[in-house]
């Protein structure tokens, strides 16, 4: 039974526009190809850490809602554990989707 997940992730923001970009992509093939569906996807963009981590204070931010089941969580969940270049990601379920107000979010400059 396919339910409906929310991933936010950070990439380490040492990166070039192209290394970002093919993360995200990769993201979403991991996804397609585990027999998911991408309901959303968002490129926050260069914002500012909370707190310094890994000697990072600021990181690109990308927001991925999707369907799947429980084998495309794990396999998610196997590949972004060893991406070197993602500082963290958090993935949770949801009860619904929701696009109004992400779609309008700028990032920080």
């Amino acid at each position: 039974m396919q339910k409906e997940y929310e991933i936010l992730y950070i990439i380490k923001p040492h990166l070039g526009d192209e290394k970002v970009k093919k993360i995200n992509d990769n993201l979403q093939s991991w996804i397609t190809s585990s027999g998911g569906e991408i309901l959303l996807f968002k490129e926050i963009g260069l914002r500012d850490l909370g707190t310094e981590f890994m000697k990072n204070k600021q990181g690109y931010y990308s927001l991925c809602q999707f369907k799947g089941d429980e084998a495309v969580l794990t396999e998610l969940n196997e590949k972004l554990r060893v991406t070197e270049d993602i500082i963290r990601y958090l993935n949770v379920k949801l009860k619904a989707v929701t696009v109004e107000g992400i779609l309008e979010v700028e990032p920080q400059r």
